[in-house]
């Protein structure tokens, strides 16, 4: 039989800005894409604030920010919110040798959340059905640590309709195999395994 516990390890996010996009700390890789933090009660998770990402037009139009880790197979994550787009993507993604290292897609419209480019260890879980909030997490595979790597979010996911939108929040990643719940500080979190 198959056993999944709880345990607890040490958890250290290596993003900057994890819930706040708009910071000088992510970057638009299309010039036009825009982002607002929003700071209503509609746009509010568990005392996180979502922010609302934008695609400009573009089928490549993300978000990104570079990172370091110190594993080849760390993990990663956030909280995404349908806005009005069809699908959303999370990424890890090696800029020195232009390969991907792990990616998590998710079709609003079915539902269906897919891994891609070597991902394991694909763990989501539905917060809100009606309101289209899911966590999703994973573990990217062939990091180089010594590479420049970054992680990527993409709003309305391969399509190039212009102002589709999705909210995203506690963006996480960590130099764990396995995904931690996501937690603003670095702290002892819980964490499943296999």
């Amino acid at each position: 039989g198959t056993y999944r516990g709880a345990f607890f390890c040490a958890g250290t996010n290596v993003i900057t800005d994890p819930e706040d996009l708009t910071t000088a700390n992510w970057t638009n890789f299309q010039s036009t894409d825009s982002k607002t933090y929003y700071n209503s009660g509609a746009y509010y998770y568990r005392g996180m604030m979502f922010t609302r990402i934008i695609n400009s037009g573009d089928v490549s139009a993300a978000f990104y920010q570079a990172i370091t880790f110190t594993v080849a197979t760390p993990s990663f994550q956030c909280i995404a919110r349908r806005g009005d787009s069809d699908t959303f993507g999370l990424r890890i993604y090696d800029n020195t040798a232009a390969a991907i290292r792990g990616t998590i897609t998710i079709d609003w419209t079915t539902n269906a959340i897919t891994a891609a480019g070597g991902l394991i260890n694909l763990t989501y879980e539905w917060i809100d059905t009606d309101k289209k909030i899911v966590w999703i997490a994973g573990t990217a595979v062939g990091v180089v640590p010594a590479n420049v790597n970054r992680i990527y979010i993409y709003p309305n996911w391969g399509n190039a309709t212009a102002a589709k939108y999705d909210y995203v929040t506690a963006v996480y990643a960590d130099n764990n195999i396995y995904p931690v719940k996501y937690s603003k500080t670095s702290r002892a979190t819980e964490n499943y395994c296999r």
